[in-house]
């Protein structure tokens, strides 16, 4: 886990050279702050180099959909990612 997020998912995005890349949405604790430099380095100890996420979206954590057990709807979230329904904060760590 990386400190000060509270809630994190993955979604492939097209890449040119490999297909699809993957892209974290994130979503931090309140009042925490991080970069998107930040959260890919520390990535780097713990997830194999073509699994890290390229880049980062931040969120708030009511942005990420999920179904009535609790589990992240990938689909969904790509969906919204792509069509730029999801809410970008525009500082990591701002709060709403």
């Amino acid at each position: 886990a990386v400190p000060g997020v509270r809630d994190v998912a993955a979604i492939g995005l097209p890449d040119a050279k490999w297909g699809e890349r993957v892209h974290a949405i994130v979503a931090l604790d309140h009042g925490a702050r991080a970069s998107e430099a930040e959260l890919i380095e520390g990535c780097a100890d713990r997830i194999a180099r073509f699994k890290r996420p390229r880049g980062v979206t931040f969120v708030r954590d009511a942005d990420i959909p999920r179904t009535a057990t609790g589990k992240i709807q990938h689909g969904l979230l790509k969906e919204k990612f792509q069509s730029g329904a999801l809410q970008e904060r525009q500082m990591a760590g701002m709060d709403e």
